[in-house]
């Protein structure tokens, strides 16, 4: 291919396209979604997923492949970021609001084939027809009073969304009174439940009314003062007063049954599933992830049959599942983990996935990855721009893209090291915009931590390699998971030993780039390490040579 071609120019289009492509799209009909680790068919499983990886490592592309493959109305995709700033049981009703909308969705559409079939079936007349018209009738109804509880549910949410964080209103509550023997007797009234214009609890959601008719009376049930209580009484009656204090996060777990009931009988009904997909959780602040993710893990527990799910997408190490000291939910028990980042070690099977994906941006264009080779000067020129990328593949496309509109405004005909090395400083400036700042972590401990990674390791040691131990990675957690998010850093393998201390494990890691680039060349004499080359008894003693650094 030459690099001036029409069809490599499209391609170079697409590229930002992809850059900015958001939860809320859909992926071209063309494009093919490249999934050597199979992670698409483990987000199609209704359990709960944790999508790790960092920035453009894919997320988005993942969950946009997988819903398009899903049925129309069983998954909802919703980026957090439009949430990040609202209280945390604002979030969950947000949350739960486009629940209940998809479910009112399925539930019409199930109706409507309901109203048609009764339509073709015609007036019964005989048993045959009569048996099949009073079936697809009588899940109409069943359908009908579904959408009405849903309905009821999402009215509730809506008060609640506009309450304070707790309200305090006054109970009453009326008994029948009669005196047997001096002793007074007192028994509630009946009373009878009825949602909505007076239909019956029956069918599949028997019980959820007589709920959710209690909570549309202020969903009262907590009583915090018991000297605010008082009685009086007339001739027939005895009335109950009492002062009651509610909060907004009591009101939402009472309504996780119900929900979870509905949903139960919405799978049933309707034959399909509903999945949250949740792009860019890490940003909702980090306090609030735990009451978030219990609240959607607990409603996924009481739904049956997988009526439920949620799936977060997230940045390594910036999920909070537990409260400090608490052991509610496990990783490794209550979710499956998809993790996108790839170690740099298998660099050439890297390099082929990168060029698979970059292929795949215009799938009707024809190129083959040989083609996207062919425009190199040699091999080691693209594993420079994968070295270059961390291995990301949005990285690796934008970087792809510059590379090929420097070599066109140099009159190359192929993309050199000159050309890559060009474009390193610019994606180092996005990089710098997406540490995540906070209590812990402050920009002064990452302009020191990066300056003595510099001084250290790429001028003191002439490197771009260092090994850090295993031991202090838990002390230095929320600085490292700052570096490695933002691609200063770039993770080559996990335990590794060590020639220079022995009887401890290391973890590798690549400095990025570019620390170590000098307009268009190599920094002079740097030992750029080939850390993925092995010797004859297939060790890498690049790696193992590394010096160790600790902060």
């Amino acid at each position: 291919m030459n690099i001036d071609s029409d069809k490599l120019s499209i391609l170079l289009d697409e590229i930002e396209l992809y850059r900015r492509r958001k939860i809320k799209d859909d992926l071209q009909d063309n494009l093919i979604y490249i999934d050597p680790f199979s992670n698409k068919r483990k987000v199609k499983i209704p359990n709960n997923n944790i999508i790790i990886g960092r920035r453009g490592s894919g997320k988005t592309t993942l969950m946009l492949s997988v819903s398009k493959e899903k049925k129309d109305g069983t998954v909802i995709k919703y980026d957090c970021q439009h949430i990040r700033d609202y209280t945390v049981n604002n979030i969950i009703i947000k949350l739960v609001f486009e629940v209940i909308e998809i479910a009112l969705n399925g539930i019409n559409e199930k109706r409507n084939l309901a109203l048609v079939k009764l339509d073709s079936i015609g007036k019964p007349f005989l048993r045959r027809k009569d048996i099949e018209y009073i079936k697809v009738d009588n899940e109409k109804k069943e359908l009908e009073l579904l959408f009405e509880y849903f309905q009821t549910l999402n009215n509730i949410l809506g008060n609640i969304y506009e309450y304070p964080e707790e309200i305090t209103y006054t109970k009453s509550t009326t008994q029948a009174s009669t005196r047997v023997n001096t002793e007074e007797t007192t028994f509630n009234k009946s009373e009878s439940s009825t949602l909505g214009g007076g239909v019956a609890f029956n069918g599949t959601v028997k019980g959820v009314g007589i709920k959710l008719e209690a909570m549309k009376q202020v969903l009262r049930d907590r009583v915090v003062n018991e000297s605010n209580k008082s009685k009086y009484e007339t001739s027939s009656e005895i009335i109950y007063e009492e002062v009651v204090k509610k909060t907004k996060t009591t009101m939402l777990d009472e309504i996780v049954e119900p929900l979870a009931t509905l949903l139960t009988n919405y799978k049933k009904l309707v034959g399909e599933e509903i999945a949250l997909y949740l792009d860019d959780f890490y940003q909702i602040k980090l306090e609030k992830h735990v009451r978030v993710i219990y609240y959607l893990h607990n409603l996924y527990k009481q739904s049956s049959n997988g009526a439920f799910c949620f799936k977060l997408c997230t940045l390594p190490n910036r999920i909070k599942i537990n409260y400090d000291n608490d052991e509610i939910l496990s990783e490794k028990d209550d979710f499956s983990i998809v993790k996108l980042d790839k170690d740099l070690i298998d660099i050439h099977g890297l390099k082929t996935f990168l060029l698979r994906i970059l292929c795949s941006l215009r799938k009707d264009l024809d190129i083959q990855t040989s083609d996207i080779e062919s425009i190199f000067v040699n091999e080691e020129t693209i594993l420079h721009l994968v070295i270059a990328s961390g291995g990301t593949p949005r990285d690796f496309l934008l970087m792809f893209r510059d590379a090929v509109e420097n070599a066109l405004a140099d009159s190359a005909n192929r993309i050199g090291k000159a050309q890559i090395y060009s474009v390193v400083r610019a994606m180092r400036e996005e990089k710098d915009t997406d540490i995540e700042y906070g209590e812990n972590i402050t920009p002064e401990m990452i302009e020191e931590a990066l300056i003595l990674i510099e001084k250290q390791i790429v001028m003191d040691k002439n490197t771009n390699v260092f090994l850090f131990p295993n031991s202090k990675k838990e002390e230095f957690e929320g600085l490292f998971r700052n570096l490695v998010n933002a691609r200063y850093l770039h993770l080559i393998k996990e335990n590794v030993s060590s020639e220079n201390q022995k009887k401890e494990l290391f973890s590798a890691y690549l400095i990025d780039m570019s620390f170590y680039i000098s307009g268009k060349q190599l920094r002079r004499g740097i030992n750029f390490r080939k850390f993925w080359e092995k010797d004859s008894g297939s060790r890498y003693k690049k790696i193992d040579s590394a010096p160790i650094f600790s902060f």
